[in-house]
């Protein structure tokens, strides 16, 4: 199902909701773009997750023989889709219980508040590693910062842990005129793939938040609870200088060089 503007308000109105600031809530209306990214989620996994789906722009074109459960903070939405007939868990979707979602294989799905994004991206990749897919709306910034490599005035610990844990691609842009209201920015869905990982995700971040904790300083002088000694030696051993910043480092690098210091 899809919604003019002037639908979305007299719904809105219907359920005595209004798009609350304070949650993120911009609600999709762009009919091509919920359409492919409901249709790519609906090629993965065998169950699926949405978090936010407000009035339904994507739940709707989500495929109903698979296993689907809604993650809603709004109480007016969660109660408009229980009455719907769908599974809905009302509350932080920062809050979920991530042990309860079917081990065989989940996709998640959603127009993310954008608040929340990039901490949903790092919860996830922690784990469980029962959700294996994700198709994701961000603010194009935060989406760029996921997506970029070394060398990047973008690139730090939340472009390398994501790609660590993720084969991550650009799916489609989203423009302000997509959504109701309107955004002061522009968007970008992006795809992620798990990635088979045998290393401590906890741990790996803290490294690497150690690591870029002052983006102008040398690596080394980050890395302070480490070895100086070690830490030259490795980024060395990697065809890097000693002076070597966090931010010229690639991941495949990085997880070398984690998995050596600790």
């Amino acid at each position: 199902m899809n919604y003019t503007t002037t639908q979305i308000k007299e719904l809105l109105m219907k359920l005595g909701a209004a798009p609350k600031k304070s949650l993120g809530q911009n609600f999709l209306v762009n009919e091509n773009t919920s359409q492919r990214i409901a249709d790519w989620a609906n090629s993965t996994g065998n169950s699926l997750i949405e978090i936010g789906p407000g009035l339904g722009a994507l739940t709707y074109k989500l495929d109903k023989t698979k296993l689907i459960h809604l993650l809603e903070i709004d109480r007016a939405f969660s109660t408009h889709w229980r009455e719907e007939g769908y599974p809905v868990t009302e509350g932080d979707a920062l809050d979920f219980d991530w042990n309860s979602v079917e081990k065989n294989g989940t996709t998640l799905v959603s127009n993310l508040p954008y608040q929340i994004s990039s901490r949903i991206v790092i919860d996830r990749s922690i784990g469980p590693t029962s959700v294996n897919r994700m198709i994701l709306m961000f603010q194009k910034e935060v989406a760029e910062r996921i997506t970029c490599g070394p060398k990047s005035s973008d690139y730090g610990m939340l472009s390398v842990f994501s790609q660590a844990h993720w084969k991550v691609e650009k799916f489609l842009d989203a423009g302000p005129k997509d959504f109701y209201p309107p955004p002061q920015v522009g968007s970008r869905v992006l795809s992620f793939q798990r990635i088979d990982t045998d290393f401590d995700s906890q741990k790996f971040l803290i490294f690497l938040k150690k690591s870029f904790q002052q983006r102008r300083k040398k690596l080394t002088g980050n890395l302070k609870d480490y070895s100086v000694d070690n830490v030259r030696s490795v980024v060395t051993e990697l065809g890097y200088t000693e002076d070597v910043r966090a931010d010229q480092i690639s991941v495949e690098h990085f997880l070398i060089l984690f998995n050596k210091l600790t």
